[in-house]
């Protein structure tokens, strides 16, 4: 059962939306690719303007949008949203949007919560976790800080890389864990459907690998494009299993097990 957050833990989540970028913003073509921008597209004499998440600001023709597709995606907050398939990810099709509820937006499952439990005690990251990396404010061992070096086991290596840049999460670097079954990813995230999907492909990930005896954890580390943390997890196969099985929607997971 995924535990709740006491005051520290929900103010440090918080903190963690407000420094995601306002973006995220889908923009459907016609030809059925899409463009991620920072926010809604502007028409002016049949162009349409807009800023990608990277600050850039650019145009197409308005005519080459899909706008039916684009509005209906980003008022039901499904812009990049996705769905789990027996364990695997894909993308909401363009027939489905209309038939799914928004989801809940990370501060909206956070402002409901009341139960709140206590968070770690400093220092309590584990054996020599100082000696790895410092702390961060919440008792955690600091994946920002942790010592970088390529990861023992190159094929899975390889697997872990290609699994999340074939979800769309180009910027993913792996490393080393903190032990020799522990894999350290960092992925780049632009909002909040990013996150969450970041979340569900590291889980698909360390799932496959630890069937096959590579891998005990995934330390997974989430920075904005501007380089602010997104949020960090240590996901262990039994949590991976409770958000590829659906058990626990990945916002609700986020919420559970962010270590801040």
């Amino acid at each position: 059962m995924p535990r709740t957050l006491r005051p520290f833990a929900l103010f440090a989540a918080l903190s963690l939306l407000i420094a995601l970028p306002a973006g995220a913003y889908t923009i459907y073509l016609k030809d059925g690719s899409k463009i991620e921008a920072r926010e809604a597209y502007e028409v002016i004499d049949g162009t349409a303007y807009f800023t990608y998440i990277n600050g850039t600001r650019t145009f197409i023709d308005a005519s080459e949008i899909d706008a039916e597709r684009t509005r209906i995606a980003n008022e039901q907050n499904l812009g990049t949203a996705l769905v789990l398939e027996g364990g695997k990810v894909r993308e909401l099709k363009k027939d489905e949007l209309g038939q799914t509820e928004r989801k809940p937006t990370l501060a909206d499952l956070i402002n409901r919560r009341r139960d709140q439990p206590d968070r770690p005690a400093r220092g309590s990251a584990g054996p020599g976790a100082a000696d790895r990396g410092s702390i961060t404010e919440g008792g955690y061992r600091d994946l920002a800080n942790a010592a970088r070096q390529g990861f023992s086991n190159a094929e899975r290596d390889a697997k872990v890389l290609e699994l999340f840049r074939s979800q769309g999460l180009a910027t993913t670097q792996t490393y080393q864990g903190s032990n020799p079954s522990s894999i350290l990813v960092t992925v780049e995230t632009a909002g909040e459907p990013q996150v969450f999907r970041a979340l569900v492909v590291a889980a698909s990930a360390l799932r496959s690998a630890a069937r096959d005896g590579d891998l005990e954890t995934l330390e997974l580390l989430m920075n904005t494009p501007t380089g602010e943390r997104a949020g960090q997890f240590v996901l262990t196969p039994e949590m991976a299993d409770d958000l590829l099985d659906q058990r626990v929607d990945p916002p609700l997971f986020f919420q559970a097990h962010v270590q801040f």
